[in-house]
């Protein structure tokens, strides 16, 4: 049996009616979701991320030759996609609702009182 999905887009009523009445988007780039500091209510470190390498025990070596190599027993480097300034993003959320409820997470409301609700989307099946 195929789950039921929907899209939920929450907004200010003003941008939540121009989207659903004119089909507006307002979208930014990547750098802007790196700068925004809102207690991690968005963006994320894997934002705008091509591949992620992981490894162990390994040394660091700076690019200035005066400094030491730096010894690190784990490590993690994130690549990001090019020109990150022509990247632009689209916040939407997915909720899998059950019989009884529509589970949403509280800290959506924090992006304005108003939601549109895609019960059937495109490309969704059902």
């Amino acid at each position: 049996m195929v789950e039921k999905q929907t899209l939920v887009k929450f907004g200010q009523y003003e941008h939540i009616c121009q989207l659903r009445d004119d089909g507006l988007l307002y979208m930014n780039n990547l750098p802007y979701f790196w700068q925004i500091e809102d207690e991690k209510l968005r963006g994320d470190e894997f934002d705008g991320v091509a591949k992620v390498m992981r490894g162990s025990n390994g040394t660091v070596t700076p690019k200035n030759e005066l400094e030491k190599p730096v010894k690190v027993t784990s490590w993690v480097i994130r690549v990001h996609l090019a020109q990150p300034e022509n990247i632009n993003i689209f916040c939407m959320c997915a909720v899998h609702p059950s019989v009884e409820t529509f589970p949403i997470d509280k800290r959506n409301f924090r992006f304005g009182d108003y939601a549109l609700i895609l019960t059937s989307p495109p490309g969704v099946h059902r």
